[in-house]
């Protein structure tokens, strides 16, 4: 039932009318990496869709390393005043790869999405205005800070 919700979720963010028929089929390799990621259903459904509108889509592996590094960071905020030594490195330990990839994908992601993304939707998504792409931790904290506010404002966390 929740990936079905997620499914309706993501739809929507990415602008597909609930009219339109679409067929979407969720692989037991997709669940298991969830799990596998210790990651609950209704953090990653928030994150998700805050990426999505950003304009920052699942076929980046940034993608997924935000979602794991935003993950992290409301598990611990102390992750931030370390992230290249600290944070890259949890979240290449559990993809198999290194900080530097990881901190070039996560990159590269945010450099992506900031083009993609209007001045509007920039300001509603982080809650601020930047001129320029912000840095990796700059970009990863105020993820964070929405998701962990939109979360405590549903009522799914407490703060």
């Amino acid at each position: 039932d929740d990936l079905i919700e997620l499914t309706s979720e993501l739809e929507e963010a990415a602008g597909f009318k609930n009219d339109e028929k679409k067929t979407v089929t969720v692989k037991q390799d997709f669940i298991d990496d969830i799990k596998s990621h210790n990651l609950d259903m209704g953090v990653y459904q928030e994150i998700s869709k805050i990426l999505l509108l950003f304009g920052i889509t699942p076929n980046l592996k940034g993608y997924h390393y935000i979602m794991e590094a935003v993950q992290l960071g409301m598990k611990d905020k102390d992750v931030f005043t370390m992230l290249t030594s600290h944070l890259y490195y949890l979240v290449a330990k559990k993809y198999n790869t290194t900080p530097q990839k990881v901190e070039r994908c996560v990159r590269h992601a945010i450099e992506k999405g900031w083009k993609k993304t209007s001045e509007e939707n920039k300001l509603a998504i982080l809650g601020t205005t930047y001129q320029f792409v912000p840095n990796t931790s700059e970009f990863v904290g105020l993820l964070c800070e929405k998701a962990v506010c939109s979360l405590a404002n549903k009522g799914t966390i407490n703060i």
